[in-house]
């Protein structure tokens, strides 16, 4: 009976494709990983750490900023100016 792996070459080949995988997989999703941290990160914690996946302090201040209202919906009250626009 042939057991899963024939060779010690096959046994190989599987973890170093595992690693390899494993460390793209890694390098993909980081990125947006600190992207989020970031959003839930204070300015200051921003400016001082250069790389975190967890804020020390999390805030929501980038997320009122955004979405307080003068500033997010002044642009749905203006129609656009836009070439392309149905008028």
């Amino acid at each position: 009976m042939l057991s899963k792996y024939d060779t010690l070459g096959e046994k190989t080949f599987d973890v170093l494709n595992y690693l390899v995988l494993a460390l793209f997989a890694a390098v993909t999703v980081l990125p947006f990983v600190y992207i989020i941290a970031g959003s839930f990160a204070t300015e200051v914690e921003l400016m001082e750490r250069k790389f975190f996946l967890f804020p020390r302090d999390p805030s929501l201040s980038a997320y009122y900023y955004i979405f307080r209202p003068p500033r997010y919906f002044a642009a749905l009250e203006y129609p656009s100016s836009s070439p392309y626009s149905a008028r």
